[in-house]
């Protein structure tokens, strides 16, 4: 018995049919997608592996020549430190057969105000200092030709002549607001050409101001540097040891020199200094 189906029915049974085609294609499809994203991975996989292996060897091969050139750093800022070292220090030698003849121009500082005895004065314990490291020395002070005259650039006597191993500067806090810049400039380049008149090789030592640091003081002690390390000479602040606090005063105590007062350095302000010179004249 035939079967007959109408339009409608016939139609369904077709669309029915390539639904079922449609999935079978799509079931074809998806695998083969699957395939080839499984190749895929396959290969990200090795050709990854591969990368890792090559970037751990070019790392390995380039190794020496990072460590070369960490070492060439290294190498090249100590030799920078050591070379800015040195150009900060003076060194010394004892001469044959005398004591080292030191030619110190400084003001009340230099004199020892207001250290307890004249044994705790700055200048005292430089030269106990370099006797502790078996450096003999004599030391001649600058003069000035009134004795009640303030110590300053302007008033300081002729260099005397004499045989000079080392001239320490500690001139300057007098100065200021009393000698005029330009004419404190200039005066202080004449005594280093004095010192140098009487030894062209003298190394010279230049302390700067002591007092409370402001911009007045620090156009001095700007030119106490910069005429110094024009001459070769290696400047000393001593704006750090004043600014403490407890390196000066308190006033009314017996000292060698009277009582002291609240500017002056004290015991310790003298140690201070002394130890900013002796760490710029170290052992060999």
């Amino acid at each position: 018995m035939r079967h007959c189906f109408s339009p409608s029915t016939f139609r369904f049974r077709v669309l029915l049919i390539a639904m079922g085609e449609i999935k079978k294609w799509h079931v074809f499809v998806l695998g083969v997608l699957l395939v080839v994203a499984a190749a895929l991975a396959g290969f990200a996989i090795n050709s990854q592996a591969k990368d890792s292996k090559d970037a751990q060897q070019a790392a390995e091969d380039y190794a020496p020549e990072l460590q070369q050139r960490v070492e060439d750093r290294q190498a090249d800022r100590e030799a920078r430190e050591e070379a800015e070292y040195e150009a900060s220090v003076i060194r010394l030698d004892q001469p044959d057969g005398r004591a080292l003849e030191i030619f110190l121009a400084a003001d009340s500082l230099g004199a020892g105000y207001f250290a307890t005895s004249v044994e705790d004065a700055y200048r005292s314990r430089v030269q106990a200092g370099l006797n502790d490291r078996g450096v003999s020395t004599n030391v001649t002070l600058a003069t000035k030709p009134v004795e009640d005259d303030l110590f300053q650039i302007t008033t300081v006597e002729p260099v005397p002549q004499m045989t000079i191993d080392l001239a320490i500067i500690e001139l300057g806090t007098n100065d200021v607001g009393r000698t005029e810049r330009p004419e404190f400039e200039e005066e202080y380049q004449s005594l280093i050409d004095e010192v140098r008149t009487q030894n062209a090789d003298a190394p010279v030592m230049c302390l700067g101001v002591w007092g409370q640091p402001n911009s007045e003081r620090q156009s001095y002690d700007t030119i106490i540097r910069q005429v110094c390390e024009e001459n070769d000479g290696r400047y000393v602040s001593l704006s750090n040891a004043y600014a403490r606090g407890d390196t000066v005063g308190p006033e009314g105590l017996d000292t060698w020199a009277g009582p002291s007062d609240d500017f002056h350095p004290n015991d310790l302000g003298h140690e201070l200094i002394a130890d900013l010179i002796l760490e710029r004249l170290p052992e060999d």
